[in-house]
């Protein structure tokens, strides 16, 4: 799966819902789905969504948010998947 692109910009955002439901429903072999989240460009995906939607095919989601590191330091950015959201 690649991110959206914006076209004036250039940059990647994150994947969306949709789009991670439409590749999981594509690939029903799949047995997980990896995502980076924020980018290196900052962009925040919508975590809590991703899961329910891998969640529902029966896929594990796992997130690399090694671009985050400052995000638990500042109130003003998304939620991170805590400790306790994480599940195996």
């Amino acid at each position: 799966m690649a991110p959206e692109v914006d076209p004036e910009l250039g940059i990647a955002h994150c994947l969306t819902p949709e789009a991670l439901d439409r590749a999981l429903s594509e690939t029903p072999a799949a047995v997980g789905a990896l995502v980076i989240s924020p980018t290196y460009f900052g962009a925040c995906a919508d975590v809590r969504s991703l899961a329910e939607v891998a969640h529902a095919h029966g896929v594990a989601l796992v997130v690399d948010e090694a671009w985050g590191a400052i995000s638990r330091s500042t109130t003003r950015s998304p939620s991170t998947p805590s400790p306790q959201e994480r599940t195996w």
